[in-house]
């Protein structure tokens, strides 16, 4: 083949379309397109240099690589074939690794066998086909970072007393399984010093009646136990999103919601959200002491968001050897919750809003938070099939629960040092930790700490359930 085709095949194989539909040469232009134009070149130089070579099956093995790369590159064979969600994960007790592996390997003995057996014709039936699969991703804007929700139309009117609701996802309350260890009994002693030092009611025995995410918040947002939750929730499963709230009888009684939401669950297509802000992984953001937000975990980051096998590999490679953190979510939710914290008190101080909403991945698995309560992405590796006792998901999790009263700690400091005017702030949880999946105390005891103003502090150890309490607090508003 001549060095043009070659270099048509090799740029076309390697064009990274998500660094353009993410965004992500916003983070720093120079570095990342001289860092794949360098990668571009050098695979360029190697694949010309094996084409005069007389034996022409290294050739055909190289170019194999350079065209599953490329199909992989425009198609995305981790998000399309081997997802958390796929047949073959699943039957494989969800190791995405395993199932990529099998479907990657496949389909590069597929090409390289096509390319042996049909020599030069393959090799143009091949180009065709990347072409194809390239204008597609070029035309498809599905995995665009513009399809994130932002925005800010409130209007001048000034609420002087907002109420904020900061719903932590996968957070076991006082008391619970959880609590049964020496850092269990930890933070239980601690949400209570901080209850009394900043006059919370902070509730002992409380229990969600759902342990799902969705059932639970769908639930505590309409004032009522639901049956039927399809009349209440979209299954959008987007690239973005995952669900979305159709029915909110709490935002109904609210005239102006600001929302901070992660991509589980969309709740900004309500009439009254004048803010909606979705998590982005790639804007410039205050990080947790000891997270590594360098140039090179956004574009290695990025380019494992558009879902090809590729990309997977070198990713879970990288964090294996602590070069690089997650800033996807839920892991970049964790690393940036001081930021998001900020940005609550930011909203309360405007006054532009009656109601401050934020749903966060946080304390939710993968891990991250050592006992200094710093960032440590290695912890964040082997949280999932089984890989850990129930006695090391307990110990990390109250890591990360003593890890959240220390943010929380702040948060109120914060709050006082500003004098920021409030009705009511609620930190709760959606669902317990969930460890121990047979245990009702892991997966339905939640936290529950409100502020009012005025306050005073109160410990309620009776028997009560979040989405009853909530409507008894926010129900007359």
């Amino acid at each position: 083949m001549s060095t043009k085709i070659n270099s048509f095949i090799v740029f076309l194989s390697l064009m990274p379309i998500w660094y353009f539909k993410l965004e992500i040469y916003k983070v720093d232009i120079l570095f990342f397109s001289i860092f794949l134009i360098i990668f571009f070149f050098l695979i360029l130089i190697i694949l010309n240099k094996l084409t005069f070579l007389n034996n022409k099956i290294y050739y055909y093995f190289f170019l194999s690589m350079i065209i599953y790369y490329g199909l992989d590159n425009h198609f995305g064979f981790h998000l399309e074939l081997t997802n958390s969600f796929s047949i073959l994960t699943m039957k494989l007790k969800d190791n995405i690794y395993l199932a990529s592996l099998i479907v990657g390997s496949t389909i590069f003995i597929t090409i390289f066998l096509f390319i042996l057996l049909l020599k030069e014709n393959g090799i143009k039936i091949l180009s065709v086909f990347i072409v194809t699969i390239a204008l597609f991703s070029i035309i498809d804007n599905s995995k665009s970072i513009k399809n994130l929700k932002n925005f800010d139309n409130a209007k001048q009117t000034k609420f002087n007393k907002p109420k904020l609701v900061f719903v932590f996802d996968e957070t076991s309350g006082i008391g619970g399984f959880e609590s049964s260890t020496k850092e269990g009994q930890i933070f239980d002693k601690n949400i209570k010093e901080l209850s009394k030092e900043n006059e919370l009611q902070v509730y002992e025995k409380i229990y969600t009646h759902y342990k799902a995410t969705t059932r639970s918040l769908t639930s505590l947002l309409n004032f009522k136990k639901i049956d039927n939750f399809k009349k209440y929730l979209d299954d959008k499963l987007d690239f973005f999103s995952h669900y979305n709230l159709k029915k909110n009888k709490f935002f109904d009684i609210h005239e102006s919601v600001a929302v901070h939401q992660s991509v589980h669950m969309n709740f900004c297509d309500h009439k009254n959200v004048t803010k909606c802000k979705d998590f982005h992984p790639f804007e410039k953001k205050k990080y947790i002491e000891g997270f590594k937000n360098t140039k090179f975990t956004n574009l290695v980051n990025a380019w494992k968001l558009d879902g090809s096998i590729t990309s997977l590999f070198v990713w879970r490679t990288l964090r294996q050897f602590n070069l690089i953190n997650v800033n996807l979510s839920p892991q970049g939710e964790k690393g940036a919750l001081i930021d998001l914290l900020d940005q609550a008190l930011l909203d309360l101080h405007s006054k532009k809003y009656d109601l401050i909403f934020v749903h966060t991945l946080v304390p939710h698995k993968p891990y991250g938070f050592n006992k200094k309560c710093e960032y440590d992405g290695k912890r964040s590796l082997g949280n999932y099939r089984g890989t850990m006792s129930i006695e090391n998901h307990t110990y990390q999790h109250n890591i990360e629960r003593i890890c959240l009263v220390s943010f929380l700690d702040i948060f109120f400091k914060k709050l006082e040092a500003k004098k920021i005017k409030f009705d009511k702030i609620l930190f709760l949880s959606d669902h317990g930790s969930r460890n121990q999946r047979d245990n009702y105390e892991s997966n339905h005891n939640v936290l529950f700490i409100l502020k009012n103003a005025p306050s005073e502090y109160r410990l309620i150890k009776e028997k009560k359930f979040s989405q009853d309490e909530f409507k008894k607090i926010f129900k007359d508003y």
